[in-house]
């Protein structure tokens, strides 16, 4: 079991806070997003499931929110239409953009709690999805247009137009985002049909520029991480090499300076997204695990440590700020909090970061992030304090073991680490008995291009908070990115930063 501690779990539990209240629970959940059939509905069950993941260890919390998730099951069908999914039915002449993506996100949450639950009805929704809705829309991906859309908000929005029999959204290529909805139900049930259907779809996308399209960078993720999905359900290796062509396409041309994202290429005006820097943090994760390339670990590191000190806010949700990029280096919030997505993907996010947290790899325990938490199996029980930035020291408490251990622990760049060598991004120690190693950390201040970093946290300039940490550099005084978590709105609104 993995369970997270330290300012994770505050993290955690703030988010729980939120996802707990009414708007996200029966019958609110189901009075959002009309033009967006299926997208809060679905992203509030994601939110609801991934959160029971998060929260191992805590079952108090687990079952309050098993409890917000049945309810919501109880009531489902009464919005759902004869095929099981939100909005209208499919007519075989127009795609709906926007519900197609929102239905995406129904399709995960419906999964995630058939796998919580094993709830049969579970699985007639999905079959039925696939058979009227899911495979009669896949041949419109070939008439996707590829032409610039209006300026749109942060919620998104109907363009009002028909394009090629596709009903088209201001969230550019949300359509794709379809495809980890495509390729999860592949996943639990294997069809033939349906794998020769998302092949197509992954084809047409790689036949977009969508850099000049300008295409919504969330959208882009999310179907990069469906394109993963599919390697890892096909272990067609193509998959994989255009996954991270993708993925590096979108740390040239879609990340900002503080790790965040522009919300659509080639628009750095506009603002940051947390559901895209979820997404990029997940593909780090996977690309990682698939790879073994330090660099996609650093990178998730990054995201980690930086992204969520910016965007998640003090009620537990999380919000937009605007783009640190190109010229721009300044850094301030753009909207307190996106609730009608980006606060759901959060829970999405905190699963995928404890899950992370710790786990087994070739008879290896490795703990590769910068974070606290525990982990306990039939062998050992180890308690870790790897949040470097708030102790400045990895203390590992080995409450109980079996055999003999090699642990692996992350360490970032440019630290001194007691006398232990550090191997692509991981330090190497065998635990054979209980008891307590504390291994001394020294977070070096460097200049890497642009940025200067103290390990992976970024310093900025102007910091205007008694409550931040200052750090002198070269006679300077610099700070961490602000924690948002800690200040109320009205304090946010004049907190300025610069990269």
């Amino acid at each position: 079991m993995k369970i997270a501690n330290g300012d994770l779990f505050r993290r955690i539990l703030l988010n729980y806070k939120r996802l707990t209240e009414s708007l996200y629970s029966y019958p609110e959940v189901f009075k959002q997003n009309s033009d967006w059939p299926g997208d809060f509905e679905g992203r509030s069950i994601l939110a609801l499931t991934s959160l029971y993941r998060a929260l191992q260890g805590n079952e108090k919390e687990q079952s309050v929110v098993m409890e917000h998730l049945q309810q919501i099951f109880l009531h489902i069908d009464e919005f759902l239409n004869n095929d099981g999914y939100f909005g209208n039915k499919f007519d075989g002449q127009v795609v709906n953009e926007q519900q197609l993506s929102g239905n995406s996100w129904y399709i995960r949450g419906l999964i995630d709690y058939y796998r919580l639950t094993g709830e049969k009805k579970c699985i007639k929704y999905l079959k039925s999805i696939v058979k009227n809705y899911l495979i009669p829309i896949a041949p419109f991906f070939e008439k996707y247009p590829s032409s610039i859309r209006d300026f749109g908000g942060v919620g998104g929005h109907e363009c009002g137009t028909i394009i090629d029999s596709w009903k088209v959204s201001t969230d550019v290529g949300c359509a794709f985002i379809s495809l980890d909805g495509y390729t999860a139900i592949y996943e639990l049930l294997p069809d033939p049909i349906l794998k020769e259907k998302i092949a197509g779809i992954i084809r047409k996308f790689l036949t977009i520029d969508y850099i000049s399209l300008e295409c919504q960078t969330h959208a882009t993720l999310s179907c990069t991480r469906g394109i993963l999905r599919f390697y890892q359900c096909t272990k067609d290796v193509k998959y994989l090499e255009y996954a991270k062509k993708i993925f590096n396409k979108y740390i040239q041309y879609g990340m900002t300076l503080d790790y965040g994202n522009i919300n659509w290429f080639n628009r750095p005006s506009t603002w940051t997204e947390p559901c895209c820097i979820i997404d990029s943090m997940i593909i780090s994760k996977q690309l990682y695990l698939l790879t073994e390339n330090e660099d996609y670990l650093k990178l998730f590191n990054r995201i980690y440590v930086n992204e969520l000190r910016t965007f998640q806010r003090s009620n537990g949700g999380a919000g937009c700020s605007t783009c640190a990029y190109g010229n721009n280096n300044e850094l301030k919030m753009y909207l307190y909090e996106a609730y009608f997505c980006c606060t759901m993907r959060l829970s999405n996010g905190f699963s995928e970061i404890v899950d992370f947290s710790s786990f087994y790899k070739e008879k290896k325990l490795l703990l590769p992030i910068s974070c606290d938490g525990q982990y306990y199996d039939d062998n050992v029980d180890l308690s870790f304090q790897n949040d470097v930035y708030s102790h400045d020291e990895i203390v590992l408490t080995i409450n109980a073991i079996n055999e003999p251990l090699n642990l692996y622990l992350y360490v970032p760049n440019f630290a001194c680490c007691d006398s232990y060598e550090k191997v692509n991004g991981l330090i190497n120690l065998t635990i054979d008995k209980p008891g307590k190693i504390i291994i001394p950390i020294t977070l070096l201040i460097r200049n890497e291009g642009k940025l200067l970093l103290r390990g992976d946290m970024l310093l900025t300039t102007k910091a205007q908070s008694d409550k931040e940490t200052i750090f002198l550099y070269n006679g300077k005084e610099y700070s961490p990115l602000y924690d948002n978590s800690q200040f109320e709105e009205e304090e946010l609104k004049g907190k300025i930063q610069y990269v």
